[in-house]
C-alpha cells in the first residue's frame, strides 16, 4: 500500500469512529484523546503520540492526526513514550 493510500485509509478509519457514535469528536478532544491514540496505534502499530501539555495527536508516516483527521498545526507536540514502548 502506498503512502497516499494509507492516508486515505486512516482518515476513513478515523471518519468511521468519528460517526460511530454522537459526541465521539467531543470525547475524543476532551479527556480521552490519549485514548484515540491507541485506538490508532492498535490499528498502526508504528504510530507515535505527540503531547503539547493538553492534547495528544498522532503520528502515522509523517502525518499528524486526531479525531478531526490530519492536523497541520503542529507546534509545540513533543514525542509521548510509554516505559513499554521503548
Amino acid at each position: 500500500m502506498t503512502i497516499r493510500n494509507e492516508h486515505r485509509k486512516i482518515l476513513g478509519i478515523i471518519k468511521t469512529i468519528r460517526e460511530s457514535f454522537i459526541g465521539a469528536e467531543y470525547v475524543y478532544t476532551n479527556g480521552s484523546c490519549f485514548q484515540f491514540y491507541l485506538i490508532l496505534r492498535r490499528i498502526f502499530p508504528h504510530a507515535i503520540a505527540y503531547y503539547n501539555g493538553d492534547h495528544v495527536i498522532t503520528l502515522i508516516n509523517n502525518r499528524m492526526y486526531d479525531i478531526t483527521g490530519e492536523i497541520r498545526e503542529t507546534k509545540g507536540y513533543i514525542p509521548f513514550c510509554l516505559s513499554h514502548e521503548e
